[in-house]
This record gives structure tokens, C-alpha cells and sequence, in this order.
């Protein structure tokens, strides 16, 4: 990784922030109108929030099942819309269950008021247990 977004060899943040010059291909203004309606107003605030962003822990550690970045209510909403992706062969194994195995450990630790996490660490499956 590297300590400045700048130093990053594709990134887009060098010209958002008017470091380099934009490339054709990268549109900035929709960006930047989220921070300011002046292109250097909205440029100063997108780096202060970028910068303010690498400070803080990743949001990848608290992904639940590989596919979930939420609270156990907003899982829940997914249970019935991923029921029938479990026979989606092309779906890896671990996410096509992962409703099911959230749910699960959200029975288990209700009553402990932890946080839900699977344990992403799997048993080596036989072959009669893949199909």
C-alpha cells in the first residue's frame, strides 16, 4: 500500500484533487459537486475527506460472511432475496450460505449482545459434500 493517495499508480484522486490533469476517460465533476459547487472549494474537501478516510480502520474487517458490510437488520432484508442463489454453482460456496450461517450465529449470540461474525476458516469439504 501506499501512505499517500497521490503515490497510487491508478488512481483518480490526482486529478480530482488538480494535481495532474484529468485524462479524457475520467469524468471528476459529479465527484466534486458531492463536496462544493466550486471546483477548488469541493477539491479541498474531497482530499480532507479522502485524508480523514485513510485514518480510520478498514471496513473490510467487519464484512460478514464475504458478502455483507452491515447490521444484523440489514442482512436480514437479504435472506429471502439470496434463498434461491444457493444451487448458483458459479456463486463460491461460502457466500451462497452465508445468509444461512449469519442467521444462525445471530440466534447464537442474541442474548450476548456481540457483534455477528463467521468464522471465514473452513473444514476441508469431502466430495459428496460439493454437490
Amino acid at each position: 500500500m501506499v501512505k499517500k493517495p497521490e503515490d497510487w499508480k491508478w488512481n483518480s484522486y490526482s486529478a480530482i484533487v488538480g494535481l495532474r490533469k484529468t485524462p479524457e476517460y475520467l469524468t471528476i465533476n459529479w465527484i466534486l459537486s458531492q463536496f462544493g459547487s466550486k471546483k477548488q472549494t469541493a477539491q479541498i474537501k474531497y482530499k480532507e475527506f479522502v485524508l480523514q478516510g485513510m485514518q480510520k480502520e478498514s471496513p473490510w474487517s467487519e464484512i460478514q460472511g464475504q458478502i455483507f458490510l452491515g447490521e444484523e437488520e440489514f442482512v436480514e432484508k437479504f435472506k429471502d432475496l439470496l434463498a434461491d442463489k444457493e444451487q448458483i454453482k458459479e456463486i463460491p460456496r461460502h457466500q451462497r450460505y452465508a445468509v444461512n450461517r449469519l442467521s444462525e450465529n445471530a440466534a447464537i449470540n442474541k442474548d450476548k449482545g456481540n457483534c455477528v461474525k463467521v468464522n471465514t476458516i473452513n473444514k476441508p469439504e469431502s466430495q459428496d459434500s460439493k454437490k
